[in-house]
């Protein structure tokens, strides 16, 4: 190993790069190199950045504005910006008693939750406490095993505002303190993180008015590996002046590539609302509906090929109806629209519709050809299914079998289905929730490795959560608590061998199930946020030792407010197959989502993969399934030997590293912990 130690100020150290030795500063970073080439630190004065201009308080080694060259990959990172010349200007006393902290007081973390995973490779997550608008200065410190990030800074401050149904309410919004760690210093960190064996601390203190509060502390983790591929949501309700797209306030379909911000793929497409949306799991095709906006109009349905790089293409026109939240085939050459029958999913819509006149094309599921439209026919495929999923390889098909106006929507099932003779085999019922009862399974969705499924179960027929939009009251959140009107719905997950039933808990907001059966819940704002969980999807395959699950939830995000954002939570993978206690981990808010707006219905899928020669990040991103990391990240053909974390597999025999297990075609990652 060898360390490079870059001091602040060109002029008086010069271009040191020393083992621990080097000129005197206040402020600095170390970074410490695995050996490289030659076996030491080899760093030419182009590589060695000094930013002066803030007083010499940020030093970064590397040509792409990150903490590398080529000397290797780094293994260690340490920054101290506690300094003389620290960013709030303090002078040495009132550094010294910050870091001393005081009484705790009222001060307490609100984002992220403790023990919250969040995906490697992300835009940096806002940390977000109970604070006061006087707020001075903040010590903040952030470490792991192997990363260490410490400063006295001014926290950043931000508009906090009541949502209604995605409009900001006449209420009195209050700026609300906060801090987001530099993004190039947060994507060392996610280089560095060892996963569930790895905890990152978190502590602050903050000043105000002479007065330090605090540390208070807390803890999250950060998975070796990211969310692949791009996400897609729909916004609803856009707030002119606070959020990054346009105006309108129709709906328009999101797009979220990989480490960037929210952009509209499709908005007021052919001038009306763009809602309801699937994607194929391999990126590769999109059908989408556009709402008529009353009764009376008939909807209509497009189907997209999506390029990578010029997005969607001409499409073909298809029946709206059948538009609605289909399930389209992994490789994006079908799709099952559900049965449209007046009950069921969207039922007072759909009721509304047939009190206009407007009858459906189809009452009965059923199997169309992605790319011209027509019927598939003689499937087998029960013409009651709704809600239907087929699983991330095309081998299962999931769906709540709506078999007529009696069951009314009590039974989740599972068929097998073969793709090459397009039919649906052995059909199993998962789950069939008490005539009695009020929850009706919803959303299910397979996990990569077709051992579980995770669903809803929500105490509306209509499924869908839409009136979760309509906030009861207004208030900011840190006023008194907001209370949501909706319909009810939490998050499960089923076991397919046995049908073991288990609550994500902790993806909600308790620890334990007993927690939630109190209501004793880890979120600051307590009932308020609770039991509005929709439109639950998963990533197609696994990423950094977890699976990845995606939901809709109107909820307060840390000290910003009420809104209705999409959440994520790390699911652990089970190598045994059985999903029979809690695999899930405190949320996390998908960075990058426009805030402000009402957002539903991400759906996390592959990037459309990538022909050889191409540059890649993993064997995920490319068409053959093999990255070559030694050429600088290109695609290329199979090669002899074994496969690499995400690369092409057929059975685990095929991957390199110890205890890898092959999901989905692609060897994953599986921590021992």
């Amino acid at each position: 190993m060898s360390k490079a130690t870059v001091k602040p100020s060109l002029f008086v150290c010069g271009l040191i790069l020393a083992y621990e030795i080097g000129c005197s500063a206040d402020s600095y970073v170390v970074a410490t190199r695995s050996a490289a080439n030659s076996g030491g630190v080899v760093v030419d004065s182009g590589s060695v950045v000094v930013d002066s201009g803030d007083g010499g308080q940020r030093s970064v080694l590397g040509r792409d504005g990150g903490i590398t060259a080529d000397a290797g990959k780094i293994s260690k990172y340490f920054e101290d910006k506690t300094g003389k010349t620290n960013p709030a200007g303090l002078p040495d006393a009132d550094v010294k008693k910050l870091i001393a902290g005081g009484p705790v007081g009222k001060l307490r973390w609100l984002y992220p939750y403790h023990e919250t995973v969040f995906p490697g490779g992300t835009l940096a997550p806002s940390f977000m406490w109970d604070g006061d608008p006087a707020t001075e200065a903040i010590y903040l410190r952030v470490k792991s095993n192997n990363f260490e990030y410490k400063t006295v800074t001014e926290p950043r401050f931000a508009l906090a505002s009541t949502i209604t149904l995605g409009q900001v309410s006449d209420g009195v919004a209050k700026r609300q303190p906060q801090f987001k760690i530099p993004q190039d210093i947060w994507d060392i960190a996610c280089q560095l993180t060892e996963g569930k064996a790895d905890p990152f601390s978190i502590e602050l203190s903050t000043l105000v008015n002479g007065t330090v509060a605090g540390p208070i502390r807390s803890q999250f983790y950060i998975a070796p590996g990211s969310v692949r591929g791009s996400v897609y949501y729909t916004r609803h309700g856009e707030v002119p002046g606070l959020t990054s797209g346009s105006v309108s306030s129709n709906g328009a379909l999101m797009l979220i590539p990989p480490r960037e911000s929210a952009r509209p793929l499709l908005q007021d497409y052919k001038g009306v609302c763009t809602g309801c949306h699937a994607i194929s799991a391999n990126g590769s095709r999109l059908i989408a509906q556009n709402y008529g906006g009353v009764p009376t109009i008939p909807n209509e349905g497009y189907s997209f090929q999506l390029d990578p790089v010029k997005g969607p293409t001409e499409p073909i026109s298809i029946n709206g109806d059948n538009a609605e939240l289909v399930a389209l085939y992994p490789d994006g050459s079908k799709y099952l629209a559900q049965s449209q029958s007046p009950m069921g999913c969207w039922m007072f819509w759909n009721s509304a519709k047939l009190m206009g006149g407007v009858l459906y094309t189809n009452t009965e599921a059923t199997l169309y050809n992605a790319t011209t439209g027509k019927v598939v026919v003689n499937t087998n495929i029960p013409p009651g299914a709704i809600m239907p999923m087929f699983s991330p390889d095309g081998t299962r098909l999931v769906f709540n079998d709506y078999q007529n106006i009696v069951d009314m929507g009590f039974t989740l099932a599972v068929m097998a289905y073969d793709t090459a003779t397009d039919k649906a085999t052995d059909y199993k019922v998962l789950r069939r929730e008490p005539d009695s009862g009020s929850t009706h399974p919803a959303w299910p969705n397979f996990l990569p490795d077709n051992k579980a499924v995770v669903f809803e179960r929500t105490d509306s027929p209509d499924f869908c959560g839409t009136a979760a939009e309509q906030f009861s009251s207004m208030a900011t959140a840190t006023d008194e608590p907001v209370s949501v009107s909706g319909p009810l719905s939490d998050l499960y997950i089923i076991d397919v061998t046995d049908g073991s039933l288990t609550l994500l808990a902790k993806a909600m907001g308790f620890n334990t199930p007993d927690d939630y059966k109190s209501e004793n819940t880890f979120f600051p704002f307590a009932a308020n946020d609770l039991h509005h969980n929709y439109n639950v999807t998963v990533s197609p395959v696994a990423s950094g030792g977890y699976f990845w699950v995606f939901f809709d939830s109107p909820r307060n995000y840390g000290n910003l407010g009420m809104t209705r954002a999409i959440w994520g939570a790390a699911i652990d993978i089970q190598p045994d197959g059985h999903y029979t206690s809690d695999p899930s981990h405190p949320p996390f808010y998908l960075p990058g989502q426009e805030y402000r707006s009402s957002n539903h219905r991400a759906v996390a899928v592959l990037n459309p993969c990538k022909n050889v020669g191409f540059p890649c990040a993993t064997g995920i991103d490319c068409c053959r399934g093999y990255c070559s990391a030694s050429s600088g990240g290109v695609c290329t053909p199979p090669y002899q030997g074994c496969s690499n974390r995400d690369e092409r597999c057929t059975t685990a025999a095929d991957c390199c590293e110890p205890g890898n297990i092959c999901i989905n075609g692609f060897c994953a990652y599986v921590p021992l912990l």
